[in-house]
């Protein structure tokens, strides 16, 4: 039994064949938000260490955190919506309800956005990216243990959130690496957005992320190998 996505023919599909322009959007917006909260976060942990007082930095999270909210509210639905209706014009083994999404996005912007991600994921495939993503979710799992043991010594609690901050970066890694394994054809075939809310969760405490990640090495170079 194949994972392959196909359409009824049982002809695999991928985005070169139904390309969305409101896909690629809320893609954008999966993995810029946490990318984002990294930036803040860093940002805020480079102000606490030039002695800047604290209430500035989260003055300025919270007012940057008013218009994303207000953003995904809007934006959400209507991609949701958008996107459906493209679906719905290809003869695909799922046909997604435009409204029913749309509604939902409204009401639940996250959850539906990555449920509706990965159902879509299933049939039709992101086509293979760059093979070094997988780095950077090496990278967002050491930062944290080397940053927090830098601040055990130092004192420093700002190095400390910094590295907990880096630790969101292991969704991005991971999500754009799965892209790339699954392009590849090579047996293994993850889903791009449940490796993304795994390694999310995973992204609270680095003693769930490194086991997590070392699974899915392992896996990879199973599969596709580690370049």
């Amino acid at each position: 039994m194949t994972n392959d996505p196909r359409t009824d023919g049982g002809v695999a599909v991928t985005t070169r064949e139904v390309h969305s322009r409101p896909y690629d959007v809320l893609e954008g917006l999966l993995l810029g938000l946490p990318t984002l909260f990294v930036l803040a976060l860093v940002g805020f942990a480079a102000l606490s260490l030039t002695g800047t007082p604290p209430v500035a930095g989260i003055a300025g999270l919270w007012l940057l955190s008013i218009p994303l909210g207000l953003l995904l509210a809007v934006a959400v639905p209507v991609l949701l919506y958008l996107d459906a209706k493209e679906l719905g014009e290809h003869d695909l083994d799922w046909t997604p309800n435009p409204g029913l999404y749309a509604v939902l996005g409204f009401l639940f912007a996250g959850l539906t956005m990555l449920h509706y991600l990965y159902k879509r994921q299933e049939v039709v495939r992101d086509e293979a990216g760059g093979d070094r993503w997988w780095l950077l979710a090496v990278g967002a799992v050491a930062a944290p243990v080397l940053l927090g043991a830098l601040a055990s010594v130092t004192g420093e609690f700002a190095l400390f959130t910094a590295g907990f901050a880096l630790a969101f970066l292991l969704p991005v890694g991971v999500y754009k690496d799965a892209e790339h394994v699954r392009g590849r054809d090579a047996g293994w075939e993850p889903n791009p957005t449940m490796q993304f809310t795994v390694a999310y969760v995973c992204g609270f405490t680095v003693l769930l992320g490194v086991p997590y990640l070392g699974y899915y090495l392992y896996k990879r170079r199973s599969s596709v190998g580690l370049p």
